[in-house]
């Protein structure tokens, strides 16, 4: 929960004190995907706090890829770890792998470039 940006009307993942927080607690601590819920979008906002965004039209933001693709490799890997340390059944590790994969695809916008929005 990130609290007392409620007045504020840009998104959390927007404002650079936010940014830098997650930025300086994920370098210190990548085990989000086991404890953060898949329910609501605090996986989306870990992301979009951690890698570049550019808005490609109002009110939607496009993910630096590599960027994305270094960090879920990260989270995802740290994830594993937390799991075989705990001895957790792979098969759980598994559906918690697949949900973060499932949100991440869910949040993404299919072909935006051939939608005219260059």
């Amino acid at each position: 929960m990130i609290d007392g940006y409620n007045n504020d009307p840009r998104e959390l993942f927007e404002i650079a004190e936010v940014r830098a927080f997650i930025q300086a607690l994920d370098a210190r601590w990548p085990y989000w995907y086991f404890f953060l819920s898949q329910a609501d979008d605090s996986i989306k906002l870990l992301e979009s706090c951690l890698c570049d965004s550019i808005e490609v039209v109002p009110g939607v933001n496009a993910i630096d890829t590599d960027q994305l693709t270094a960090s879920l490799t990260r989270h995802f890997a740290a994830l594993n770890r937390l799991c075989e340390s705990i001895n957790l059944p792979e098969h759980r590790a598994e559906e918690i792998s697949e949900g973060v994969i499932s949100l991440i695809r869910n949040a993404s916008i299919e072909r935006l470039d051939e939608e005219g929005y260059d």
